[in-house]
């Protein structure tokens, strides 16, 4: 069995054919081989150096992978110039193709569909992310381009035959289909240990509320829809009412050069540490040292790093963006770039009682992200699809 994977995906790729993506990890990749023995993906990659502190795919013990590396369609130049190859391209290998995954937002999935259409193949179509959000936050082009790129996303979903949401309320309303869909988050967690909650729980009761409260966000430092930016004026506004026990802990890569001139504009920067980019298992440990995660974005899909938050007992405050609503607690969840409810948040569950409470409530609702359990249920769905 023959499966394309249509994302105009981006990473990077070393000398020894080690894939550095940003959308998706070797656990993501063996879903597909449930579904075929062979499988190709579109991709921008960019030759870089070895040894880089992210997610890699190697294609060294990959049997039947396939990378077809292709240039920005996004530009002014790819559209100009490359665009009609590409699409050739993709139609050709839907032509080869059993199955098709067409993960959207994503303009090579747009002009896949239609391939698959025309040919008559199977596919299954991955909504992950708001084309809405994630334009409209980007830049004044993207603003321009969102209503179009909206339209065209809600075209591309209502008409297709199967399709897998990664939340379970709002993709589904703001982009719904008139094919079979389930709700079904790539976020999978693979052991969720009680001995989180039992560390999480000791720590907040041997913390003392008078000395230095951490808080933190996992996201690139360098994008701007991340939001954290919003935390730091956050911080500016508690420092004038006479809170000034906050550090905020960045990890992520990307250079903090914006973020620390706004600090420095607030009268912040000595609240601020920036951690950088850290390899995945070590998020786990990083986790674990502070008291309060916060995911400011004013755009997601279901996050990551929230969902893995809340497996180590966090207390968690989380933008109203995305999936954020469906897995923190209304009270905790504060209108995207209102940092001043963002403040009146942390001000609320600054004490021993709220912190544990929502910390237990955040384990527990962790638990609807097993990997086994999700597994189980995106496979029921692939079956029902390939029979």
């Amino acid at each position: 069995m023959r499966l394309l994977f249509c994302y105009s995906a981006k990473g990077r790729i070393d000398k020894n054919n080690n894939i550095y993506p940003k959308t998706f990890t070797d656990e993501l990749l063996k879903r597909y081989y449930y579904l075929a023995d062979d499988i190709t993906m579109f991709g921008r990659y960019y030759l870089c150096e070895e040894n880089l502190n992210e997610y890699y795919i190697s294609l060294n013990d990959r049997n039947n992978y396939r990378i077809i590396n292709i240039p920005n369609i996004y530009s002014l130049k790819g559209i100009l110039f490359f665009n009609r190859k590409v699409w050739k391209q993709v139609e050709d290998e839907v032509k080869k193709a059993d199955i098709v995954i067409i993960r959207v937002p994503d303009m090579l999935g747009d002009r896949a569909l239609k391939f698959c259409n025309k040919y008559n193949k199977k596919y299954i179509v991955e909504m992950v992310g708001c084309t809405w959000d994630s334009m409209w936050n980007y830049n004044l082009k993207g603003k321009l381009l969102a209503p179009i790129r909206f339209l065209k996303t809600r075209i591309t979903v209502k008409n297709s035959n199967n399709v897998i949401y990664v939340t379970n309320n709002f993709l589904q309303k703001r982009y719904p289909t008139y094919g079979n869909s389930i709700g079904c988050s790539d976020v999978c967690l693979e052991k969720i240990d009680s001995m989180n909650l039992k560390n999480r729980i000791n720590k907040i009761k041997n913390m003392d509320m008078n000395k230095k409260i951490v808080i933190g966000t996992c996201a690139a430092i360098d994008v701007k829809y991340k939001g954290q930016e919003y935390v730091i004026k956050a911080l500016s506004a508690l420092k004038n009412k006479g809170f000034t026990n906050f550090e905020y802990q960045l990890v992520g890569g990307g250079s903090p050069e914006r973020l620390l001139k706004i600090a420095k504009k607030f009268k912040v920067e000595d609240k601020i540490k920036i951690v950088g980019s850290i390899s995945h298992d070590k998020v786990f440990k990083w986790l674990d040292s502070i008291d309060i995660y916060i995911q400011p974005s004013n755009q997601e899909g279901l996050p990551r790093a929230v969902v893995e938050a809340m497996s180590r007992g966090c207390p968690c405050i989380v933008s109203n963006t995305g999936g954020n609503p469906e897995l923190i607690e209304k009270k905790y969840v504060f209108k995207r770039k209102k940092y001043k409810l963002l403040e009146k948040c942390l001000t609320n569950i600054c004490n021993k009682k709220e912190l544990i409470d929502q910390a237990t409530k955040n384990f527990e609702k962790s638990k609807e992200y097993d990997a086994d359990l999700l597994d189980k249920k995106r496979k029921e769905f692939y079956d029902s699809i390939m029979e």
